[in-house]
């Protein structure tokens, strides 16, 4: 018997939307395997009056997806769980406007709009239930985007494991402190809340990240974290990512070795610029040289391709520090860049040692080690 299921289209777009946000790889194995990136589709009428609640679910690598929507039928109440090709299901399924008829019958579905219509076949495949466990605590995915935004600039996305990732430290009173880091920088974001979480940890890819803030539109999530996964979850959706392997290094005891010496403060389009001339010469993987005299923050550069002098007048000056070092040209823009407001703080530690990069007033800050040597 074949069961038909009327939806809106701008309601499938949404959810197909979703489901685009996770790749095949989980279930690729060639790619002219029929099975590759198969997505799930159950539908049930859970008080049996042609009402249905349609999930779909879909795998990556290292993340699953449930997401729900509803619909009507004129003509059953029957149960529905199919497999189909989800990549051209979803680019079907996304071009569609006013109501979207979809009939599950034997080996296919039929995708019905007005006097278009589309037949998919189903296919063999099987993905695991995604079953939520029950607890939870509630997290604001503003607080997580917000600090993917900060800590993206320090995040080498080719790193294994946690090295790759956020690292989230939720107190008892609900404050957070959340670092990423790789050998040679670091970024550090703190907000006084999280939401409702307490006495929490968790490292979370900023792919991860991206999905769910998504799927959640800004409002907070349940999350579960268990030894085999971490589950986030609110009424239209269910979603796990992989633990990450590894153990997140310790990052305020390596930041608490680098005490203040000089701070200046300067204003950061100034800055910008200095850097972006800075960097013409000194190349992609090339240094620049950072001092104060005063309250003149200088940055030198020399190469093959030329050198250059870059004197900023400081807005604030504190502290003695008269230490030369090395920076990576790059990093530091990349950095600076990324500070919000008007004007940046940097903050000197030392010869050899390392920088404190922020917006001028905000706890959020970026650590810079200096490098050995000239360009």
């Amino acid at each position: 018997m074949s069961v038909e299921i009327c939806v809106s289209a701008e309601e499938l777009k949404k959810t197909m939307d979703y489901m685009a946000l996770i790749g095949p790889a989980g279930l690729k194995k060639k790619d002219e395997d029929e099975t590759a990136g198969a997505m799930r589709i159950k539908a049930i009428s859970p008080k049996g009056d042609y009402h249905y609640m349609l999930t779909f679910c879909r795998m990556g690598a290292t993340e699953q997806l449930a997401y729900r929507m509803e619909g009507k039928s004129n003509n059953s109440n029957e149960a529905v769980d199919v497999y189909v090709d989800g990549k051209r299901f979803i680019a079907l399924a996304k071009t569609f406007m006013g109501d979207v008829h979809i009939t599950f019958g034997g080996k296919e579905i039929i995708l019905t709009v007005g006097r278009t219509e589309y037949k998919l076949p189903t296919v063999a495949a099987k993905l695991p239930e995604l079953a939520v466990p029950l607890g939870g605590v509630d997290i604001s995915t503003k607080f997580l985007e917000y600090a993917m935004k900060h800590c993206a600039p320090v995040i080498d996305k080719s790193a294994p494991g946690v090295r790759g990732g956020i690292n989230f430290k939720v107190g008892q009173d609900g404050s957070a402190v959340c670092w990423a880091a790789q050998s040679f920088c670091a970024a550090r974001y703190a907000v006084p809340s999280a939401g409702g979480a307490k006495g929490l940890e968790i490292t979370l890819l900023p792919a991860d990240i991206q999905r769910i803030a998504a799927l959640a539109e800004g409002e907070d999530v349940k999350l579960i974290n268990t030894p085999n996964g971490i589950y986030f979850s609110a009424l239209r959706f269910d979603y796990m990512c992989f633990c990450l392997q590894g153990i997140f290094p310790d990052c305020e005891k390596m930041q608490a070795k680098y005490k203040e010496l000089k701070r200046v403060t300067v204003n950061k389009q100034e800055l910008l610029a200095a850097l972006n001339r800075s960097c013409v010469v000194a190349g992609d993987n090339g240094n620049v040289q950072i001092y104060t005299v005063g309250d003149d923050l200088f940055i030198e550069t020399a190469g093959a391709c030329g050198n250059g002098l870059e004197c900023i007048a400081a807005n604030e000056a504190k502290g003695q520090d008269d230490s030369i070092n090395y920076l990576s040209a790059s990093s530091f823009l990349r950095l600076v860049y990324n500070c919000p407001g008007d004007s940046v703080t940097i903050i000197s530690t030392g010869k050899n040692s390392a920088y404190y990069i922020g917006a001028s007033g905000s706890q959020n800050h970026y650590l810079l080690m200096s490098r050995r040597g000239g360009a």
